[in-house]
């Protein structure tokens, strides 16, 4: 014999509402994917680490390309003040852009306990006497980049462009 109609009624809502609720739950999943997965394409980052290793591109890929014995440290210089935060941020920006290589500021300067350009040791053994041939310049005034390197003893080998250049010690 047939059931009674109160008994179908209640689990038809139930199954409806279950229905409803994964659908909701399906096109909100859906949507979430794909404006997750097209709004990062469409929109390039615009962080300040994205930025700096972009203009350090074309630099590292010289370095490491065209200059095959240049390996390990080379010089930094700015046109920031050392002891300001402004310099230790560009120049740990640029450390991270230029990595595997390492830049020591040039002389003088302060070493930080983060320095990758200082001893491993950094409690007891003596600071490093780093005289690098080439230098990366890392300039906020580009038009002060022929100045500054050349009250440091450096000439510039190559303008990339955004305050980045290429220096070497006129000497060498």
């Amino acid at each position: 014999m047939n059931a009674p109609p109160t008994r179908k009624f209640p689990a038809l809502i139930g199954v409806t509402c279950i229905v409803i609720i994964a659908a909701i739950g399906f096109l909100q999943n859906l949507s979430g994917v794909t404006l997750s997965r097209i709004a990062p394409l469409a929109d390039p980052p615009f962080d300040s680490i994205t930025l700096n290793e972009r203009r350090f591109t074309a630099l590292k890929f010289v370095l490491l390309n065209d200059f095959r014995p240049l390996h390990g440290t080379v010089g930094y210089l700015s046109d920031l003040d050392p002891q300001s935060t402004a310099w230790s941020s560009a120049r740990f920006l640029a450390q991270y852009s230029l990595a595997p290589l390492l830049l020591s500021p040039a002389p003088p300067f302060q070493f930080s306990i983060m320095d990758p350009a200082m001893a491993l040791e950094w409690h007891t053994a003596p600071r490093p006497v780093v005289n690098p041939e080439w230098f990366v310049g890392n300039f906020s005034n580009s038009f002060a980049a022929p100045a500054i390197a050349a009250s440091q003893g450096l000439f510039i080998v190559r303008d990339f462009g955004a305050g980045v250049v290429l220096l070497r010690q006129a000497s060498r």
